[in-house]
Order: structure tokens, then C-alpha cells, then sequence
């Protein structure tokens, strides 16, 4: 079973995030960047790491864009290598082709766009070697 974050600040989405996911492990839900990172921080302190983010670009207090690029940066600081890193997938609404480049620049291994498509969602697991 994978542990798995979900930072999404529409309670709705998040919701239908977890419904999908939890067949594959056990989902915890952050509604900000800000809990995110401290839920993340926490999870490794406890030698139970996350394996797989559901990340929103649009959050209150820390953006996605900024929680994905302080999560590489301390994995970077403690010499993660890229294969063992936590796999993220930005969940967003934004579709402009820089967002997406931009993201994937800062280390996210999937981006889906909203309304996500269960199909979708788990295809980029497949992809990832998660499921």
C-alpha cells in the first residue's frame, strides 16, 4: 500500500482524489502548501515517507509550484536520488503550456488537468511503476 498526499484546497476534489486513490494506499489530505509541507516533513521524520503527491498549482499561503520545489530541494540537500524521491503529479486547472513545462522544469513526473479523470490518474500511476 503506498502513502500517498494529497494537497488540494477544494474539499470536492479532494474528496473524489482520495475515493480514486485509496484503493492503492492510504491517503492523507492537506487543504494547503503550507500543511503540506509540514505533513511532508513530519512523514519523513517518522521514517514514513510519502511515496506518491496529488498536487494543486493554485493554494492558499505556499503555491504547488513552490511546495514541489522546496520537497527537491531538501531531497536534493539529503542525496535522494531521482529513482528513490517521492513521485508527484500536479493536479491543477491550469493548462498553459509554461505552467506545465515550468512544473515538470521543477520535478514533477506528471501533470493532469482538471476535471481529473480517474483514467487519467491512474494511467500516470502506471506510468510511475505505482500501481
Amino acid at each position: 500500500m503506498l502513502k500517498i498526499l494529497i494537497v488540494e484546497d477544494d474539499s470536492t476534489c479532494s474528496e473524489l482524489l482520495a475515493r480514486t486513490l485509496s484503493a492503492y494506499g492510504n491517503c492523507d489530505i492537506a487543504a494547503d502548501g503550507q500543511v503540506a509541507l509540514l505533513m511532508y516533513n513530519k512523514a519523513k521524520e517518522e521514517n514514513q515517507p510519502y511515496q506518491f503527491i496529488c498536487l494543486d498549482v493554485l493554494l492558499p499561503h505556499v503555491d504547488g509550484r513552490e511546495v514541489l520545489r522546496r520537497i527537491r530541494e531538501a531531497e536534493a540537500k539529503e542525496g535522494i536520488p531521482a529513482k528513490d524521491a517521492v513521485k508527484i503529479i500536479i493536479t491543477t486547472s491550469v493548462d498553459a503550456p509554461g505552467e506545465v513545462m515550468s512544473a515538470f522544469q521543477l520535478g514533477c513526473e506528471g501533470y493532469v488537468v482538471k476535471p481529473v479523470k480517474k483514467e487519467a490518474l491512474l494511467r500516470e500511476l502506471k506510468k510511475l511503476s505505482l500501481i
